[in-house]
């Protein structure tokens, strides 16, 4: 038991969260398709390797193309979904993303953003995002959190999912309410 809720240790639902970092962080000795087989070879409760889980997963990402390619001939877009699908492999149910967009221009990250929401839909996640990007959060977040910095506590809270249903709502008011809890907490 951890803040109120039953944490299942156990048995299928045991290391079903996944981690994408700021950086790719392929290998760089290894192609696309074998990067993301990689991500089996972490998972407690490895699913057997299989071709066609692998070939699938990289179609359903795009990037099927690409299979052969090591990371230093594919773009920094391309290199997050190879990233991406590694993690995904292992059907997380909890996706940590840690500014997976932040290096990226501007077009590719609103791609990408808007592909992550297909992605989580497609697939039941729940996704902890950490952003600095206001905006971002506004478009991606169902809640959005502020917390200071040290020690990391609770700032304010604002449910972005309940707010969209309003007549109301517009992104514009929320980000300068944002902001100006930004401030306070900095």
């Amino acid at each position: 038991m951890s803040s109120g809720f039953i944490i299942d240790n156990d048995g299928d639902n045991a290391n079903r969260t996944g981690m994408v970092f700021q950086e790719p962080l392929l290998y760089p000795w290894l192609t696309a398709k074998q990067n993301v087989e990689l991500g089996l070879s972490f998972s407690r409760n490895s699913v057997a390797k299989t071709e066609n889980k692998t070939s699938n997963l990289l179609k359903e990402f795009g990037i099927e193309q690409l299979s052969n390619s090591f990371p230093n001939e594919i773009s920094g877009g391309q290199a997050q979904r190879v990233n991406l699908a590694r993690t995904l492999i292992i059907n997380p149910k909890i996706l940590l993303l840690d500014e997976p967009f932040g290096a990226l221009d501007p077009n590719t990250r609103t791609h990408l953003q808007d592909w992550l929401l297909e992605v989580k839909e497609d697939r039941d996640l729940t996704i902890v995002l950490v952003t600095h990007d206001v905006e971002e959060a506004i478009r991606l977040a169902d809640r959005i959190i502020i917390m200071s910095a040290n020690p990391g506590t609770l700032i304010k809270t604002w449910d972005i999912s309940k707010m969209r249903q309003s007549q109301d709502f517009t992104p514009q008011i929320i980000k300068k309410q944002i902001l100006e809890n930004y401030e306070l907490s900095s």
